[in-house]
């Protein structure tokens, strides 16, 4: 199996969430620290990033079966 890929940064209350689901269901996975607003090669405003989500919000967990982006919500 292959471990999931978590995109964001552990001070983030919504990847700190994602974490520790992952943690309590013992499911292995990779962080990938990303910094917020950067341009930089581990920015949300990155290129390879925003290929990811294009929102460029935080957080974001993928793997080769599953791809899980942070979205707004649609107002009812």
């Amino acid at each position: 199996m292959h471990p999931l890929i978590l995109y964001g940064v552990p001070f983030s209350q919504p990847v700190r969430a994602v974490m520790w689901l992952l943690l309590l269901k013992k499911m292995p996975f990779d962080l990938v620290l990303t910094n917020p607003g950067s341009k930089g090669d581990n920015g949300s405003r990155h290129p390879a990033f925003l290929a990811k989500n294009r929102l460029a919000r935080f957080p974001v967990l993928k793997s080769a079966r599953l791809d899980l982006r942070s979205v707004r919500p649609t107002p009812s």
